[in-house]
């Protein structure tokens, strides 16, 4: 089985956002490969450790500062990697995913892995979007998952009342949650080795594919965080206000 693993490199996680004229000011923040993805990562790997999968191919969409995240991939083990060199400024999740479609087709992938979404946007579109593109079956927050033929998987997915266990035919799109695994460390000599492998490149204009954005952001704001500090004098008034303020 070919599996694909979907990644993209985002603001870090703790990195702390500043605006400039209504945009985010990119110079002034840390990007890293979306740490779901990560999760997405290690899966594929970890199918083809079990003799499940024959060949792992990472993708990623956006400029050439996207390229540490493919290499990152090939670290942790992905045989091949593909870089669409495309302004994500400039598409919406739609023109994202009928990109991604696009390469997809006609490649022989038997399944498509991602995280379920990404922490800078946090939409979590990409999958159901793709898998309706394709006309493949999707689940969405998979926390389990289990070969259990050549065309046929066990995916265990959190529900919102409860576990859900679904029987899925391949090829399908799957968007995983963190607790489906834990990514491995890079190694130092790995992530060298990474850095002289080849990077296949298409850009956006190698697809017949409509980007023009369906929608657009009309404003962005950061939300300020207020705190009141208050000195105590002793616990017991740590009890009382506690006890007084049970919404804390």
């Amino acid at each position: 089985m070919k599996i694909l693993v979907i990644v993209k490199q985002v603001i870090g996680e703790n990195t702390q956002v500043s605006l400039n004229d209504g945009a985010i000011d990119h110079s002034a923040t840390v990007l890293q490969t979306s740490s779901l993805d990560l999760v997405a990562i290690e899966q594929a790997v970890l199918l083809k450790e079990q003799g499940l999968a024959s060949h792992l191919v990472v993708c990623t969409i956006g400029g050439r500062e996207a390229d540490k995240s493919l290499r990152t991939a090939l670290a942790m083990g992905i045989d091949e990697a593909v870089h669409i060199l495309a302004d994500l400024e400039k598409m919406d999740a739609l023109g994202y995913t009928r990109l991604l479609a696009a390469y997809i087709s006609g490649n022989g992938f038997g399944l498509v892995i991602t995280g379920r979404e990404d922490f800078d946007g946090g939409g979590g579109k990409s999958c159901p979007m793709l898998a309706s593109l394709l006309g493949w079956p999707a689940a969405d927050y998979v926390t389990g998952l289990e070969k259990t033929g050549d065309k046929q998987m066990t995916v265990f997915c959190d529900g919102d009342y409860g576990k859900l266990e679904l029987e899925m035919s391949l090829p399908t799109v799957l968007s995983v949650d963190s607790a489906l695994n834990q990514p491995r460390f890079v190694k130092f000599p790995a992530l060298m080795k990474a850095r002289k492998q080849q990077v296949g490149q298409y850009t956006s204009n190698d697809f017949s594919v409509d980007l023009t954005p369906q929608y657009k952001n009309i404003s962005l704001s950061t939300v300020k965080q207020q705190r009141k500090q208050v000195m105590l004098g002793n616990i017991e008034e740590l009890a009382k206000i506690l006890r007084d303020n049970r919404d804390l």
